[in-house]
């Protein structure tokens, strides 16, 4: 038996509940796959007070105030000096940001696309994809279930970086840099921890950003190109400490609290990546599956939300319009691509402290260029 559904959605991060959940209000009738698993969460954590009114179109900004995702107020950077900056929200129109619980972040907004009537697959996986004239057909696989057949009239991947989808349907993934994020835990008996801001500081090869999360645990994270390091060191615990005793800020913060490191290193492409088109045919990509932002930004969740958001609208226009693409939003996922690039190179080029390190030179490379 087939079931058919207006939109099928592949990935149930920010990005694919947005859209869900926007095309749920608008009538559509929508299936979500959702194939991640739970025990591997995503390391973003951060999203930015600008992201607050995405949140109100979404009726969701008092479930994930209520919540007890911690607030944020900003940020303390070492950046082009070794002193430490302050840049607080509160200056800002909307002056609150939070430090996430990145999966009850995630369930927070799947629960508000199921409230709005959308289909939850959890544990998914969409495959066998066909196109046709009219949409497309696929099958839905679920560990010790037979598959099950669907045809829908538009497909979404929101399946994150590896846009596995988008690739399936012709689109080219094109990454502009080499960086690797390496990032550990730590955990400190004191709990006296109270720093509502996310701490960045740049070193020689690289730099290092912190950030205490709402379980009161510090999540710490190495940001470097992935060729400037070997294989066999990227993930060892007794390297990454030795690096993260060459910091002044950081090191100092876990000292100061006694945190104590998780012998578990993990790594994750950090890279700036977007696909040459956002789309096509009665198919579009968003968030992370369309473009990925160095974790500098602080861009990741915010866009994730709003190119969900303007992918269902274009769908809802599109079919008003009679048409089976979106060129309006591919357009749109361009130019935010090249406004992001612009302000991350600006960023990048007021440290200057190092001229001889391979990864600044590459940076500063990119103002010659």
């Amino acid at each position: 038996m087939t079931s058919h559904y207006d939109v099928a959605i592949v990935g149930g991060g920010p990005a694919g509940s947005a859209a869900a959940i926007r095309l749920s209000q608008a009538g559509y009738r929508v299936i979500l796959a959702d194939h991640r698993d739970p025990k591997h969460p995503r390391i973003g954590e951060s999203l930015i007070p600008l992201a607050q009114s995405l949140l109100a179109q979404l009726k969701a900004t008092q479930t994930v105030r209520a919540a007890g995702h911690l607030p944020s107020f900003g940020t303390l950077s070492a950046w082009g000096d070794p002193a430490l900056q302050g840049k607080d929200y509160i200056y800002q129109l909307q002056s609150e940001g939070w430090q996430l619980d990145r999966q009850l972040f995630d369930q927070q907004l799947r629960q508000l696309a199921q409230e709005q009537g959308v289909l939850i697959a959890e544990h998914t996986r969409l495959d066998d994809v066909v196109q046709h004239a009219d949409g497309f057909a696929a099958r839905l696989y679920r560990k010790q279930q037979d598959p099950q057949a669907i045809t829908c009239r538009w497909l979404i991947d929101a399946g994150g970086r590896p846009a596995v989808l988008s690739k399936q349907l012709g689109a080219v993934q094109q990454q502009t840099d080499q960086l690797l994020a390496l990032y550990a835990y730590a955990d400190s008996p004191t709990q006296t921890d109270q720093l509502a801001s996310t701490l960045v500081e740049a070193v020689a090869d690289g730099w290092w950003y912190s950030a205490l999360l709402p379980s009161r645990r510090r999540l710490v994270v190495f940001l470097t190109d992935r060729d400037l390091l070997p294989s066999t060191a990227r993930v060892c615990p007794q390297a990454f400490q030795a690096r993260l005793a060459q910091t002044q800020h950081i090191q100092a913060l876990l000292h100061k609290h006694a945190y104590q490191l998780d012998p578990v290193v993990r790594g994750a492409n950090a890279a700036s990546m977007r696909l040459d088109r956002a789309g096509g045919e009665r198919w579009l990509a968003v968030g992370d599956a369309a473009l990925s932002f160095d974790p500098l930004s602080s861009k990741g969740i915010g866009n994730a939300l709003y190119t969900g958001i303007l992918a269902a609208q274009s769908i809802v226009h599109a079919d008003q319009m009679g048409q089976t693409d979106c060129p309006n939003y591919l357009q749109q996922v361009m130019r935010i691509f090249a406004v992001y690039q612009q302000q991350l190179q600006q960023f990048y080029q007021l440290e200057t402290r190092w001229s001889d390190s391979v990864f600044w030179q590459r940076r500063q490379a990119q103002r010659a260029a």
